[in-house]
């Protein structure tokens, strides 16, 4: 089926179309107020391409393939304040061309990859991919995109980036050592309000620019490294927190807060900020923990559980540490900034400088 002519409804009046074949929009298709369009292709092989402009003032927008769905054409895009649903049940959701999306929740449904790597604008993202191949990249525009869940069961990697802040309020998953990545490139937080789970071996990286890092979910790979750096602002590991066979690496221009969430590391843990401190619940545990800090490390809130602890201090402020290991061995610790340095720990002490 190919629309050769703009189609058009009045406010409120839906625009449906469906064909056993491939869809192709060659001309706009506009549906008034908060009418909605769907477009479906339901034949074997059959996809739906957009070589035109798709939209509504406050409708729904949908497009299921039983292949691929396509933004094909420089310049043809999707608008709508309402919701965007993208379905390419056996291929992929993808943007070829220069087209971008604008909507509110935007979900995708693909079995060989949701690539949507334009300037989009969506307030919400919610992806599935998986089993055949691909992954799931989108790029946004927004001041905050609201993450309701990713999951990518084909072993590829997800990668969200937005200039703005991201939240999650769902689990974001991979298997087979992919990565999971959330950047904000300018001024936005992130606040993890769920679970992140990089599969085997896979990395979870977490940045922003100019604000913080929150973080009220378990972050974490069974052997993947776990890093989060912040530019120019805090990170408070606030519940939940990072749990990782491998290394985790925190890193701030401002504090680093474990004020109810603990950081688990088979490995090691570092960090590096201003001050770091314990100031509720939360404890470390690591093979290694090394901090770098400039006005104190304060760690005796909790009973953390290192088995070698490393630590410089330049500025001001104490270096502390209140742990249980059996033995905790002691590697190099510079306290330049005038304070004192307190280990307490439940077994025997090795000094080891390294």
């Amino acid at each position: 089926m190919v629309n050769t002519g703009t189609i058009t409804t009045t406010p409120n009046g839906d625009i449906n179309l469906t064909t056993a074949g491939r869809l192709v929009v060659v001309a706009t298709i506009t549906a008034g107020g908060s009418g909605a369009v769907n477009l479906t292709a339901t034949g074997a092989n059959s996809d739906v391409f957009f070589e035109a402009n798709v939209g509504s003032t406050s409708g729904n927008l949908s497009a299921t393939a039983n292949r691929s769905v396509t933004l094909f054409t420089n310049g043809a895009s999707l608008s709508t304040t309402g919701n965007v649903a993208l379905t390419g049940t056996n291929g992929a959701v993808r943007e070829t061309g220069t087209g971008t999306i604008t909507g509110a929740l935007l979900t995708t449904v693909s079995a060989a990859g949701t690539i949507l790597g334009n300037v989009n604008a969506v307030t919400g993202f919610n992806a599935t991919n998986g089993p055949t191949g691909g992954q799931i990249i989108l790029n946004d525009d927004v001041a905050t995109l609201t993450v309701t869940g990713a999951s990518d069961t084909s072993g590829g990697p997800i990668t969200i980036t937005n200039t703005g802040g991201i939240t999650t309020t769902g689990a974001l998953s991979t298997i087979s050592g992919a990565s999971i990545t959330l950047t904000s490139t300018n001024n936005g937080a992130l606040a993890i309000g769920a679970a992140i789970t990089a599969g085997t071996s896979g990395n979870v990286v977490l940045s922003t620019g100019n604000a913080d890092i929150t973080i009220n979910g378990t972050v974490g790979s069974t052997s993947g490294n776990v890093t989060a750096s912040v530019a120019n602002g805090n990170i408070n590991v606030a519940s939940a927190g990072i749990k990782t066979g491998g290394n985790a690496t925190l890193s701030a221009l401002g504090n680093i807060t474990l004020s109810g969430g603990n950081i688990i590391a088979g490995n090691t843990a570092s960090l590096t900020a201003a001050a770091i401190a314990e100031t509720g619940t939360g404890e470390i545990g690591a093979g290694l923990l090394k901090t770098s800090s400039a006005n104190g490390t304060l760690l005796q809130s909790g009973l953390n559980t290192v088995s070698s602890f490393s630590a410089t201090n330049s500025t001001s402020g104490n270096i502390t540490l209140r742990n249980a290991a059996t033995p905790l061995t002691l590697g190099s610790i510079s306290e330049a900034g005038g304070g004192n340095v307190v280990i307490a720990n439940t077994g025997p002490i090795v000094i080891h400088p390294r």
